[in-house]
């Protein structure tokens, strides 16, 4: 499975080398922006992207929006540093696959991987 990380901060580098070390056979790619991720989207062509919604530019919740409209398929979870009710409305809306408080728990992470690689919605909140 690829999987893009989109966000700056050590918050997203942790997650990005959480999720590496939960499951080594999986790419996991870094995208530092929401631009870069809309224009790069398909030509690295990953599975699911863990969008943080607070970015500089245009937020995650414009880039998932941009990237859905090339793909209806593509998996995106919302990921935020606290637990935001318009965050979760806005992922509901846009038939996201998740939203995500910030972790690094390598277990957390792989369970939310598996949850919405077979189509489930997943919520966390710590």
């Amino acid at each position: 499975m690829r999987i893009m990380v989109v966000g700056k901060g050590s918050v997203c580098v942790n997650m990005m080398r959480s999720i590496r070390k939960a499951s080594v056979e999986d790419q996991v790619l870094m995208i530092s922006s929401g631009e870069e991720a809309v224009s790069t989207y398909r030509i690295l062509e990953p599975d699911l992207i863990f969008m943080d919604v607070i970015q500089v530019g245009m937020t995650g919740i414009e880039s998932a929006r941009s990237i859905r409209e090339q793909n209806r398929n593509i998996k995106i979870v919302l990921v935020s540093e606290y637990f935001n009710k318009e965050f979760l409305m806005a992922a509901r809306r846009m038939d996201l696959n998740g939203y995500l408080v910030r972790t690094t728990d390598s277990s957390l992470l792989r369970q939310v991987v598996k949850d919405v690689e077979v189509g489930k919605f997943y919520l966390f909140m710590s």
